[in-house]
């Protein structure tokens, strides 16, 4: 068991084959936040899709060898005040782990705080990582990570998107769920 409940964000997933537009959306994916080391984590696995989808999902086959994983720095300081109703844009410099494969990667990250509304009553030292929504896009070609010779030949950008994401806060015992790429 773990010492928190963790929250999913759901992402998309897109792709094109033969001029078809290839979507479907993810449930199995989490964001984290390590506090100590002041690093954001995705992970998307992949692995569970496969149970999930139908026929017209048959493209995600090829991506189900293993898990998506991100990472990028971000101060505690760039959070936005958690009362705060407007939108904080950071540009990160990342990494993207899939198939094996380290890649490096700049995405534009957008951070919103809770609105004053929706506040509850918040102790010092109580997790508030959960209250921020985040929203960026990562992008590849399967190339890079070497999956485009499986059975659907998937050659065209792959787009993961993570819109308004709950982060997890990362604490002691977790990071088996980000161990692929915590100390790359």
């Amino acid at each position: 068991m773990y010492p928190q409940e963790l929250i999913n964000s759901p992402v998309y997933v897109q792709t094109c084959i033969n001029n078809t537009q290839c979507f479907s959306v993810i449930n199995d994916a989490y964001l984290f936040y390590d506090e100590q080391r002041e690093e954001l984590f995705l992970r998307v696995d992949f692995k569970k899709v496969k149970a999930e989808k139908d026929s017209l999902y048959y493209w995600l086959d090829d991506l189900s060898g293993s898990d998506f994983l991100f990472k990028a720095k971000i101060s505690r300081l760039q959070f936005p005040l958690i009362n705060s109703s407007h939108i904080k844009v950071l540009k990160l410099n990342g990494w993207m782990y899939f198939n094996s494969v380290l890649q490096h990667t700049v995405v534009e990250l957008s951070i919103l705080g809770a609105s004053e509304g929706s506040l509850p009553q918040i102790t010092s030292n109580q997790n508030v990582y959960p209250l921020y929504r985040i929203s960026f896009g990562l992008s590849f070609l399967p190339k890079d990570f070497k999956i485009h010779n499986k059975p659907h030949h998937l050659k065209k950008t792959i787009s993961i998107g993570v819109t308004a994401g709950k982060i997890n806060l990362l604490l002691p015992g977790m990071h088996h769920w980000v161990k692929e790429i915590y100390d790359k």
